[in-house]
């Protein structure tokens, strides 16, 4: 019998510790329930104060009283903490559409509202991020870009531009990039997918030079260089070493195909004077570029090349009739030296002037001594 006592006693006793310990699940009239189960008075729900100890008196508020401000997410704040710089609400809600901000608040562009110490801090706070923009200096948690935009510190040398306005200033100049970026030839760090894809985000192309593989939408050149697949037979020398102009069947739009080699030339290099291409079939024209003579064969040859003691011309026609060229320099070279002679001896006839009269003073000195 005694077993069975105890066993009761010690059900009972739990029982009561349970009980003891269990807030109430129901509250009095004109008290509300807490979501922890506390029942606060009636009154205080929505008021703008925080009486529960989870907040919860002050979430999903229908409407507010007149002297608190209804939050987006549906809390009640006290007016006061309305464009203050602080989220009381914890959403922003109470900090933007401010027509003033507090003494201790800074205006964003937008009209947000933010904390004085939040701005030049190196994290954008305001919503159009304007707390970061036009800074003297930076709080010492970030760095200063150019443009006078403050970010933070571990951006600096990531890759990425995190300055904007194509500035770029936290990608420059970097001793060392972070993992995963690549180092340009000069100092400037790209992200590694920016390699080898055609485009020069270096600035001075090093990220395209000595690729292995190009990316899509990239051509290799017989340099391993990289450029875009666009500039295939455009005309223009895009790999630096004009693999990209070669074997080409057709040429683009701005570009003109020669007779022979499948080689692609810019049109302006047509009948230009110069020999472009490997057969010399773009200075076969009928009428050539202003400034540029026409051989006898039909040819095209830039004025500078004639009467050069070189057969450029294929019929030797820009090496003959060379006596009127010949004489019209010789009688400008005589021109000159008679004009740089007349030049020196005027320049001489000066400084013995000059030197007889420092002696004719120096010999009137000492006459007037003795």
């Amino acid at each position: 019998m005694l077993g069975i006592y105890s066993k009761r006693l010690a059900l009972w006793c739990l029982v009561l510790i349970h009980t003891g310990s269990t807030k109430l699940t129901t509250c009095s009239t004109y008290t509300w329930r807490c979501k922890d189960g506390d029942c606060i008075p009636l009154s205080d729900r929505c008021d703008g104060f925080k009486d529960c100890k989870d907040h919860s008196d002050e979430a999903g508020c229908v409407s507010c009283s007149s002297s608190t401000f209804r939050c987006a997410n549906g809390r009640c704040i006290l007016n006061k903490y309305r464009c203050d710089g602080g989220s009381n609400c914890g959403d922003q809600s109470d900090e933007v559409n401010c027509t003033k901000c507090s003494e201790l608040a800074w205006t964003c562009r937008s009209g947000q509202c933010i904390g004085t110490n939040w701005r030049c801090n190196g994290y954008i706070d305001c919503l159009d991020g304007s707390d970061e923009e036009y800074c003297s200096s930076c709080k010492p948690a970030a760095w200063l870009c150019n443009n006078g935009k403050c970010i933070k510190h571990q951006y600096r040398c990531n890759g990425d531009n995190d300055c904007g306005d194509k500035d770029e200033s936290d990608e420059i100049n970097c001793n060392d990039c972070q993992p995963g970026v690549w180092r340009c030839m000069t100092k400037k760090c790209i992200n590694n997918d920016d390699r080898c894809n055609g485009d020069d985000d270096c600035g001075d192309d090093s990220d395209e030079q000595n690729c292995t593989v190009c990316q899509a939408g990239s051509w290799q050149c017989d340099n391993r260089k990289c450029i875009k697949s666009r500039h295939k037979c455009d005309g223009d020398d895009d790999c630096g070493d004009e693999s990209d102009e070669r074997y080409c069947e057709t040429c683009k739009s701005t570009s003109w195909l020669c007779n022979t080699g499948l080689r692609c030339i810019n049109h302006n290099k047509k009948c230009d004077g110069y020999k472009d291409c490997p057969d010399n079939s773009d200075e076969n024209c009928t009428v050539c570029n202003a400034g540029v003579d026409r051989c006898e064969d039909g040819t095209c040859l830039s004025r500078n090349l004639r009467c050069n003691g070189v057969k450029d011309c294929l019929d030797n026609s820009d090496e003959v009739n060379c006596a009127d060229d010949t004489n019209h320099i010789q009688y400008f070279l005589g021109a000159a030296g008679l004009l740089l002679l007349l030049v020196i001896i005027v320049t001489l006839g000066i400084l013995c002037r000059n030197r007889r009269k420092g002696e004719l003073l120096v010999l009137v000195s000492k006459k007037q001594q003795h």
